[in-house]
């Protein structure tokens, strides 16, 4: 998987510290008395763009799994028996929420409750996030419901699902969504309207939900209720600014056969958009290969990028878009324009259009986050951890 979320970076860059998405896979349902935690995933996107994705799968000790759950999520007994205890891995959990701004969906009336319980349930003091965003939260109060799964809002958004009922899985959407809710409804909207306090993060009272039904679970009682309910008319979303800005990018060059620098103002006052928008898009459809980088290059900054590249590269490297081009703009003498950066990217081979449809290829690298969960970046322990890391080309405008 490759994977960019440019908008989120610049949220973790004002706030500080990575925004962390977490889920977790259970025994089973709070209503039906103890729940162990099966599964703990984050994905946290850096200041920088850098992203880092990690799953653990952890033996639920003498709490059984749920015949109904395992079916669900497809983790039984036999796939976490030499999995280890919740303690070998509560240091990721307690690390993550000192340092990280947190989301989870729908974590307030259950992720946060449980991992509570579970801190509890081995004596363990439970940590509380700095920070905590519920991005169910901020759905129900820009959509005006309270309806919706992670899988609807997913849709609704047009964004592709990751693996479903898993705890990975279900990271990757939140993230894909919530860069969505960034570029449709804003940053200030989505981080600001559910900037958590440390009284908000806390696991809530049990809620009544329909038909009856009480504890920290019932947002997912509901949820799975409206499941079962037959599809409704509905009206179409709005078109999002960033298809507003693709459409506009392609009539400009359906009309005119290029477009440079010195016209995304004039392509975004056309879709009532500003120019970073035109050029972030048009950035995104290059090097998805949609846009051909002929169409599209400038041949005074070609040949500044050019004469320059190679010394850049030589001292900051291919693995990230930002330091390479403030490095270019150092080295020229006059800023760069990213779409120019990503063309000569292109001509030179250090980047690769990703013609599928997926995000072009990029190194792996360091994070600070592991290497204080890991203990100052020491090998993983085999067993303690099934670790996965996503390599982005990194992005922050």
């Amino acid at each position: 998987m490759r994977e960019q979320f440019p908008l989120i970076a610049r949220v973790a860059a004002r706030e500080g510290k990575p925004i962390a998405f977490f889920d977790i896979e259970t025994t089973g349902l709070p209503k039906d008395g103890p729940v162990g935690i099966l599964e703990f995933a984050y994905l946290a996107v850096f200041p920088d763009g850098k992203i880092e994705s990690r799953s653990y799968l952890i033996n639920p000790g003498d709490i059984p799994i749920d015949p109904g759950a395992a079916r669900v999520h497809g983790i039984t007994k036999e796939v976490v028996a030499d999995a280890p205890e919740f303690p070998a891995i509560s240091h990721v959990i307690s690390i993550l929420f000192d340092r990280t701004c947190c989301v989870a969906f729908n974590g307030t009336t259950f992720d946060l409750p449980v991992i509570h319980e579970n801190f509890t349930r081995y004596g363990l003091p439970a940590p509380e996030p700095s920070r905590f965003i519920d991005a169910r939260k901020i759905w129900t109060k820009t959509q005006k419901t309270q309806k919706g799964t992670l899988l609807k809002v997913a849709q609704h958004y047009g964004v592709e699902p990751g693996e479903a009922h898993r705890a990975l899985g279900d990271t990757i959407t939140m993230a894909r969504v919530v860069e969505e809710m960034i570029f449709r409804h804003g940053a200030d909207t989505v981080f600001d309207l559910e900037a958590s306090s440390p009284e908000s993060a806390k696991p809530r009272r049990p809620v009544q939900a329909r038909g009856g039904k009480q504890g920290p679970d019932a947002d997912r009682v509901r949820a799975a209720e409206e499941e079962t309910k037959p599809a409704q008319e509905q009206t179409s979303p709005p078109k999002t600014r960033k298809s507003l800005a693709i459409e506009a990018i392609q009539a400009h060059l359906a009309a005119h056969g290029r477009l440079l620098p010195s016209d995304y103002e004039r392509v975004g006052a056309s879709a009532g958009l500003p120019a970073h928008h035109i050029s972030f898009a048009l950035g995104e459809l290059l090097t998805a290969g949609r846009v051909d980088p002929r169409q599209v290059e400038d041949v005074r900054q070609q040949a500044m990028i050019r004469r320059h590249l190679p010394a850049a590269v030589r001292s900051v490297g291919t693995d990230r878009l930002k330091p390479l081009k403030e490095e270019l703009d150092r080295l020229c003498g006059a800023p760069i324009d990213y779409v120019q950066l990503r063309v000569a990217l292109l001509r030179t081979g250090h980047l690769q259009p990703a013609t599928d449809g997926s995000r072009p290829t990029a190194t792996s690298h360091p994070s600070f986050l592991a290497e204080r969960v890991h203990g100052g970046g020491e090998p993983e322990r085999e067993g303690v951890s099934r670790a996965r890391r996503f390599a982005v080309w990194g992005v922050q405008r």
